[in-house]
């Protein structure tokens, strides 16, 4: 992890991101249980898709949110001053307010002798419009509370403006007229009574009311679609979305060449949305064999290293590979390729991200390839290309964007896309020297 940078892997990661993920059929339209298992499957097993759509919901409309929680919302409360209406009360020995003459001479002539009726003016705050406000308010509290108990003390970068904004509308919520407004539930109230209204608060409220509506509550598969849609505006950091837009690259890489070099015989299957399955993207071609990409999870068993570390300190180590391709087939030995991706520029935490690929080389050194097996990918250029006969090599972002020595070092694992190549990978041991 590193902090951000501005280079163009974004541009990538925008235009791969959650698109070639999907199948076609789910552009347009995808099932709630489906975008679950997407949520889960890339921002880790304890996100849900709930959080996601509220985090996609202030990320989306932060501008939004920031204009109607810090100033048009407080502008519109200094405004508000309800209407006056006058209503009989009834008391016993005392009098509040104006006496009502003729109710409580009724009273008298019911024998009622001790209640006296006043006249009291009361300022309701019951106008339409106000109870929406009202409503829209409370649900963003709520959607920003909840958020930032699953944040704890590191949120987001785009979303660390969200504690002000949540601090704003409770503030107005309760110090100001706002606090005497109706209280209407959020799905009980009509939108409508905010259209036409002159104040710039009114028509942020109708804007937040539908983007609520329709980010948090449809359970429509094209408004699913719409909201999975927003990759760019997913909640994950710098570092993780530079990781996916390496791998997405790589399979989009990978798709094209044996489209052109086995046309007809291959076959992508989007496993992220299939429960079933670990992978996020699956390439079958017609005689069996298939190369695997694996995210954020190794599906190779532990090797010596980390025995090694559980034999002389105890548990078992907690680094792994960031992708994994791994190819096999009938007849075919399974081997891969890992990659470690490092967004940063700092040489020393370079370096240490070169000291892992070098430790997965090791690990796994029976499950890799002769060349290029073990790979580290920086978001820079590196003074050096990568050397064909390495087994652990370094790329920069510039070079991963054309045709590389880790394309054919992935298409070698099943011996090449039409399945003709010699096969690379000659009985060894798990010895290994870098």
């Amino acid at each position: 992890m590193s902090a951000p940078l501005d280079d163009p892997w974004e541009a990538r990661f925008e235009a791969l991101f959650p698109a070639y993920l999907l199948p076609s059929a789910m552009q347009g339209a995808i099932d709630p249980a489906a975008a679950e298992q997407l949520v889960r499957r890339v921002l880790g097993p304890g996100a849900s898709f709930a959080t996601f759509r509220a985090s996609t919901l202030v990320a989306a409309h932060g501008n939004e949110i920031a204009e109607f929680a810090l100033r048009a919302l407080p502008d519109l409360c200094r405004a508000l001053r309800g209407r006056t209406e006058v209503t009989p009360e009834a008391h016993r020995g005392r009098l509040l307010g104006r006496l009502d003459v003729p109710r409580t001479l009724a009273a008298r002539m019911r024998g009622d002798r001790e209640t006296l009726v006043s006249r009291v003016r009361v300022r309701r705050y019951d106008q339409p419009a106000e109870v929406v406000v009202r409503a829209v308010v409370v649900r963003l509290c709520a959607v920003l509370a909840s958020l930032l108990r699953g944040w704890g003390r590191a949120p987001p970068g785009w979303a660390t403006h969200a504690i002000a904004w949540d601090r704003a509308l409770r503030s107005t919520l309760e110090r100001t007229a706002l606090r005497r407004v109706a209280v209407v539930a959020f799905d009980d109230v009509e939108p409508h009574a905010l259209r036409g209204r002159p104040q710039r608060a009114f028509a942020l409220a109708a804007t937040l009311f539908d983007a609520l509506r329709e980010t948090l509550d449809s359970n429509d598969p094209r408004s699913v679609a719409r909201c999975v849609a927003k990759g760019a505006l997913w909640p994950m950091e710098p570092w993780q979305r530079f990781e996916l837009a390496v791998a997405l690259t790589l399979a989009h890489a990978i798709e094209h060449r044996l489209t052109r070099e086995a046309p007809g015989r291959w076959q992508i299957r989007h496993a992220v949305v299939d429960p079933r399955r670990q992978e996020i993207v699956v390439f079958e071609c017609d005689d069996g064999r298939r190369l695997r990409m694996f995210y954020n999870q190794s599906p190779l068993a532990s090797g010596r290293r980390q025995e090694a570390i559980a034999h002389y300190f105890g548990g078992e180590a907690s680094s792994r590979p960031d992708v994994v391709v791994l190819g096999d087939g009938p007849g075919r030995e399974p081997r891969a390729v890992v990659i470690e991706v490092k967004l940063s520029k700092d040489p020393s935490y370079l370096h240490r991200g070169f000291d892992e690929a070098i430790g997965y080389a090791v690990d796994y050194a029976r499950h890799l390839s002769d060349f290029a097996g073990s790979v580290l990918v920086t978001p820079g250029r590196l003074r050096g290309a990568p050397r064909p006969d390495d087994k652990v090599v370094a790329i920069g972002w510039p070079d991963w964007l054309r045709p590389h020595v880790v394309h054919e070092a992935v298409l070698a694992t099943v011996g090449g896309a039409a399945g003709n190549a010699t096969d690379p990978f000659p009985a060894r041991s798990e010895s290994f020297s870098p």
